[in-house]
């Protein structure tokens, strides 16, 4: 492969990135504004209802537990608004021209992280929290079809990062020593 075709697919990856970093970032924004949202108005619903229920003041420890139950609900959501901001960096970079840096490779292993730690919250980690502050004990399972997919289609993203990062560097070496003897 010639320096003119890895500067070809360099400028191409650039561009492309430069007409999508946008998209994905404020899709990024959305997802936490939804998010916030989401903890403070159901936060608030479920405070309010408690002093209903319990006809008393709700205290500072109701709070926090309250709290602490709406933002395990929101993890897996936090989770994959986390690998969206690792696909809006990476596209960034990308449009900066920096497709040969191994560093940029590597946010697809980041990206595959987040959506992983996704899976997880919702299928394992939420369930068994939120179990454990209602006082029941042990662990809880939910497997739903969308987080076991979603795991898988992260633990893959995770290797392929690390393949690709491993690739990109061996690249960038080879494109360093082709630069250095023309």
């Amino acid at each position: 492969m010639s320096a003119d075709h890895l500067s070809d697919a360099a400028s191409r990856a650039a561009a492309e990135a430069k007409r999508l970093h946008p998209w994905v970032l404020a899709a990024f924004v959305v997802a936490v504004i939804l998010i916030v949202t989401e903890i403070a108005i159901t936060g608030v619903a479920s405070t309010a209802s408690l002093r209903d229920l319990k006809g008393e003041a709700f205290g500072f420890w109701q709070g926090v537990d309250a709290l602490l139950r709406q933002a395990l609900r929101a993890a897996p959501a936090i989770a994959l608004a986390s690998a969206l901001w690792c696909a809006q960096d990476y596209l960034d970079r990308l449009g900066k021209g920096e497709l040969w840096a191994p560093s940029t490779a590597a946010l697809m292993g980041e990206i595959g992280q987040s959506i992983s730690w996704a899976a997880a919250f919702e299928v394992v980690i939420s369930p068994t929290v939120l179990r454990w502050l209602d006082g029941h004990g042990a662990f809880e399972f939910d497997l739903e079809p969308m987080p076991v997919v979603l795991g898988g289609l992260g633990l893959a993203l995770i290797v392929i990062g690390r393949g690709l990062r491993d690739a990109v560097g061996a690249v960038s070496a080879l494109k360093s020593e082709h630069d250095q003897f023309v």
